[in-house]
């Protein structure tokens, strides 16, 4: 990756990071590159291991979890299992879910934008058509329903990501 500045020319990408904060001068004014360590060495990929191996044992509990959760949420009529399953009527878990998101994320959001000033009310119309139009187009809902139910079962993120939308 070449040495610069923010470079974010195509539509495709949000800009490359190009390292102009890692650098540092020496005592001599000379201009030194921050170059990561490599994992050559056997020690810290041994080290990586045993954290990777350590994070992995500690969430346990938490995967466990919401496996039963999930499980608890699609009922006894899906798939093989591993042994025998106890036969649900009445979905309880299942109707809890629709309930709770239907209530958090039941329809498209929509924005209203307003001002107080009479030359910008053209300007905020246009653009709040605009936004609408774009979480159509994006299919917000979908994310925001998707959330919900992560959020339900154990832990629900969104990752967000600031962008030219492009010509409106």
């Amino acid at each position: 990756m070449a040495d610069g500045k923010y470079t974010g020319e195509k539509s495709s990408q949000s800009g490359q990071y190009t390292g102009e904060k890692d650098k540092k001068r020496d005592a001599f004014g000379r201009e030194e590159v921050f170059r990561p360590k490599g994992m050559g060495d056997e020690t810290t990929r041994n080290r990586l291991l045993s954290s990777v191996q350590k994070s992995y044992e500690k969430l346990q509990p938490f995967r466990s979890l919401m496996h039963n959760l999930v499980e608890e949420y699609v009922g006894s009529s899906y798939g093989q299992g591993e042994g025998p399953r106890h036969e649900i009527y009445m979905n309880l878990m299942n109707q809890a879910v629709e309930a709770y998101t239907m209530a958090l994320a039941a329809n498209r959001p929509r924005v209203l934008i307003s001002t107080h000033h009479d030359d910008l009310l053209f300007f905020a119309k246009v653009f709040e058509t605009a936004t609408n139009n774009l979480i159509k187009e994006i299919g917000l809902e979908q994310t925001i329903r998707r959330w919900v139910l992560d959020a339900f079962f154990c832990v629900g993120v969104v990752k967000v990501h600031m962008a030219d939308s492009g010509q409106v």
